[in-house]
């Protein structure tokens, strides 16, 4: 006896629809406050050595809590990290205000977005794929961000997901606990100390050769360091002479002739 032809068809899952436009004027976008200090300072403080390293260039996007916008199945979507950074962004009519980017539109592609953690549940790790959507999924599935760094400044903890192949993977940091960034040709860890009288671990960049990405401030300071070792070698240098030409003068000679 024949058995029947059983076909069994699985369900398939479409992708939604993604399009690129911007927000319109009437939008409203929420005015959430921050979770805790420690974010607006993370996110200047990492601004900061860039900006006084000469790394950041007019056509780079680098921004602190602004809307990322996506249109998914016909309806906007948008997500503000903490921090991202957009290398080639179309430059805006004079007089405008930039108050959210939609990539693909407005410019290039968001290379990197940071989410610092707070007590309570922020969606970070939501993978909600359906509408409004988790961060995770958003910036995995619609934008397709290659990096995401998370930062928990409650236990100290830096983790970063590259985006291979369609997910992302965690990343595995170096002997020196930092991360390499390819999208900005830079490392990026902790490093403790003081900061506008805040003594936390700091996000901080380092470039490929190992060295600190110094803020404004320490690049004043070492440089009052430089003069300040240059004054003593010259006070020393200056005391040898004088040590020297009262050694001579003792023997009978006069050193301005010599």
């Amino acid at each position: 006896m024949k058995h029947p032809l059983v076909i069994l068809r699985c369900p398939m899952v479409f992708a939604p629809a993604i399009t690129w436009e911007p927000l319109p004027a009437d939008y409203l976008l929420p005015d959430d406050p921050v979770d805790n200090i420690q974010q607006p300072l993370l996110a200047h403080a990492l601004n900061d050595a860039l900006d006084g390293a000469g790394w950041v260039k007019p056509e780079m996007l680098i921004a602190i809590n602004m809307g990322l916008v996506a249109k998914v199945a016909g309806k906007f979507v948008v997500k503000a990290p903490d921090w991202f950074y957009v290398s080639q962004v179309q430059p805006l009519p004079a007089g405008v205000i930039r108050r959210s980017y939609t990539p693909h539109c407005e410019g290039g592609s968001v290379a990197v977005v940071m989410e610092f953690l707070s007590d309570t549940d922020g969606n970070e790790l939501a993978y909600r794929d359906t509408f409004p959507y988790g961060k995770l999924y958003f910036y995995e599935q619609i934008l397709q961000v290659p990096v995401y760094v998370m930062y928990d400044p409650y236990r100290c903890h830096l983790t970063v997901r590259y985006w291979q192949n369609g997910r992302y993977i965690l990343g595995t940091p170096d002997a020196q606990g930092r991360f390499w960034l390819a999208e900005m040709n830079l490392f990026l860890g902790l490093w403790s100390g003081e900061r506008q009288g805040f003594d936390i671990p700091w996000l901080r960049w380092w470039d490929r050769s190992g060295n600190l990405l110094l803020w404004p401030l320490e690049q004043v300071r070492l440089a009052e360091q430089r003069v300040e070792s240059a004054q003593r070698q010259a006070t020393q240098e200056h005391q040898r002479a004088e040590r020297l030409a009262a050694r001579l003068r003792e023997l009978g000679l006069n050193p301005d002739e010599l």
